[in-house]
C-alpha cells in the first residue's frame, strides 16, 4: 500500500471530529479527484464523516463528468496534482467553466517549490493527516 497517507492515523484523528458538523455540512459538495485508490478512499471516509457529499473520481476525466452530472452545486475541488487523463493542473481551469467560483485544493506527494497557483487555489503536501484534511476543507466551506 502506498504510504501517502497513514490509515492509522488517519482513522484516529477523523473518529474524533465528525458527527458535531456533519448536520451543518450536508448541503456542501467535495469533487475528490484522486487516482490512487487507497488515498481516494480513506480521503473520501474522512470527509464523509465530517458530513459533505463526495464524488469521487479516479482521474480528471471523471471528475469532469461527475460534476457535470450533479444536480447540485459542487464547493470545491480536492485534486491530486499529477493523474492520468487530465492531471491536476488542468483539472482546475476545466472545473471552473463548469462550475464558476469552485474551491480548490491540489495535493502532491512530491515538493514544490514553486506550486502553479490560479487564483483561489490551495495547496495539500501528502502525507496529510485526517484532521489537516478536515481542518483545510472546513476553513475553505465556512
Amino acid at each position: 500500500m502506498p504510504a501517502r497517507l497513514d490509515p492509522a492515523h488517519l482513522a484516529a484523528a477523523g473518529a474524533n471530529r465528525g458527527e458535531a458538523a456533519a448536520g451543518q455540512k450536508a448541503q456542501q459538495t467535495i469533487l475528490l479527484a484522486e487516482d490512487d485508490a487507497t488515498t481516494r478512499e480513506l480521503c473520501t471516509n474522512i470527509l464523509k464523516k465530517q458530513g459533505y457529499l463526495v464524488l469521487a473520481a479516479s482521474d480528471g476525466k471523471q471528475a469532469l463528468t461527475l460534476a457535470a452530472q450533479h444536480q447540485g452545486p459542487v464547493h470545491l475541488l480536492l485534486s491530486d496534482l499529477i493523474m492520468p487523463h487530465l492531471g491536476g493542473l488542468q483539472l482546475p481551469g476545466a472545473l471552473r467553466e463548469l462550475r464558476p467560483g469552485v474551491k480548490v485544493v491540489l495535493t502532491a506527494g512530491c515538493l514544490l517549490l514553486h506550486p502553479p497557483w490560479l487564483p483561489g487555489m490551495e495547496f495539500l503536501p501528502k502525507p496529510f493527516g485526517a484532521a489537516v484534511l478536515a481542518d483545510l476543507v472546513g476553513e475553505l466551506l465556512r
